[in-house]
């Protein structure tokens, strides 16, 4: 069996690894505000819950999860505003992704 692979020097494929790295980082950054707001969104559910279980003693406390419509919300609104963005991918990205 023969392959038409190339065999890479070790700075090529540290090169390689390297732009790999760079583009995964660059396309996360890109996205991190979805992160970002259910991170937020969950630490808010959380911290609220805590408190009306703990703090004022509300039988329902459950329904601090109602931040999750809101923060879903949001997230449909940063999907419509990304999508009108042109988006640019790269061999690397696809093969990374």
């Amino acid at each position: 069996m023969t392959t038409n692979e190339k065999d890479f020097s070790p700075q090529e494929s540290l090169q390689l690894i390297r732009s790999m790295i760079e583009t995964t980082r660059h396309s996360m950054s890109d996205s991190s505000h979805y992160y970002l707001l259910w991170g937020w969104a969950t630490m808010a559910g959380c911290l609220i819950q805590y408190s009306l279980l703990v703090v004022v003693k509300y039988a329902h406390h459950y329904f601090a999860w109602l931040v999750i419509p809101v923060a879903l919300l949001f997230h449909f609104i940063f999907l419509y505003k990304d999508s009108k963005m042109p988006k640019v991918r790269t061999f690397i990205s696809e093969a990374s992704g």
